[in-house]
């Protein structure tokens, strides 16, 4: 009776001891607790990557705009339209969101008083003017509030919606505030090359 236990304590130590020195398997629960890990830091990568990316070409779409126009000495509404669809395309690819981009037209006087001399917003496909001519501009800083001069001042912004955000809403809904864009926007302010821009149908 008491061999029969003693060998039945030898054959479970044995087994014991078999079991800790067993490593085949280790690799794959290694794997197991590092992947998620690998698949957040790649995922994150990616999303801070393109997010910095969308950021610089909003730069980039205000300061295209606001030079176009500035080089001109008179535009139409159609023609001021026609530069702001044609700003959209510096976001590409980015598609999951629509910029919106405001342009403003101010005219300073020689006392320094701000106006607005003619405006335009697009957001999405839709036109609108967000101020009305003759109206006091208070937004322009005051290193490029020169006396007499005339400033166009673009400013884009947008709702940077990241990829895994935007998968989540479209299988769940775009009400849920835990998955919400990241506000972003920029805004350049360019001196009339030719004294001013004139939108006499804006």
């Amino acid at each position: 009776m008491i061999c029969t236990f003693v060998m039945s304590l030898k054959s479970a130590a044995a087994s014991l001891a078999r079991f800790t020195r067993e490593n085949r398997g280790s690799v794959s629960v290694e794997f197991a607790f590092i992947m998620p890990l690998l698949i957040t830091l790649w995922l994150g990568t990616m999303e801070i990557s393109e997010g910095i990316e969308v950021n610089k070409k909003l730069g980039r779409m205000a300061a295209m705009t606001s030079d176009l126009l500035t080089t001109e000495k008179d535009i139409t509404q159609d023609g001021l339209k026609d530069i702001l669809n044609i700003s959209n395309s510096q976001l590409l690819p980015y598609a999951r969101s629509t910029p919106k981009i405001t342009v403003v037209g101010v005219n300073i006087d020689a006392a320094g008083n701000a106006t607005v001399a003619w405006s335009m917003e697009k957001n999405g496909s839709q036109f609108k003017v967000p101020l009305k001519k003759g109206n006091a501009y208070t937004l322009l800083p005051a290193k490029v509030k020169l006396p007499s001069s005339f400033v166009v001042t673009v400013t884009t912004t947008l709702e940077f919606l990241p990829i895994t955000s935007w998968s989540i809403q479209k299988n769940k809904g775009s009400g849920d505030a835990a998955y919400a864009a990241v506000d972003m926007e920029e805004t350049y302010y360019f001196q009339a090359r030719q004294g001013e821009v004139n939108c006499d149908t804006c």
